[in-house]
């Protein structure tokens, strides 16, 4: 009887023990994605839109856990003049027409990969 009684009292323990195991010294930290998309037009051109043929796409994706955009443009032309300049704006609202200038573009070769 007793043998049976410590046995009880050992696995009892064991149990506990392992459920108190838990990793909690080192949790897992998963990260957080936002995919941003966006089409390049002349339509949609802000704070006025143009009638310019030129196209072109936006991909990025913002890592929250470590704040890094990650981004590719991508465009074609017809221009109408030589290309000068390139840049992401911050735009902090819906209704926002343009923010200031945010992150200006190094070069101006297709695809701009960041």
């Amino acid at each position: 009887m007793k043998l049976a009684n410590i046995t009880l009292v050992f696995a009892s323990v064991l149990a506990c023990g392992l459920i108190a195991c838990g990793n909690d010294e080192n949790p897992t930290i998963t990260s957080t994605k936002t995919t941003l998309t966006a089409s390049l037009n002349g339509a949609s051109e802000k704070p006025s839109s143009t009638s310019s043929a030129a196209t072109g796409t936006f991909t990025g994706v913002v890592d929250e856990s470590t704040r890094v955009l990650s981004y590719t443009v991508t465009y074609t032309g017809p221009f109408t003049s030589s290309l000068t300049a390139g840049h992401l704006h911050r735009i902090t609202n819906t209704t926002a027409l343009t923010g200031g200038v945010e992150i200006p573009f190094t070069s101006l070769v297709s695809p701009i990969i960041i």
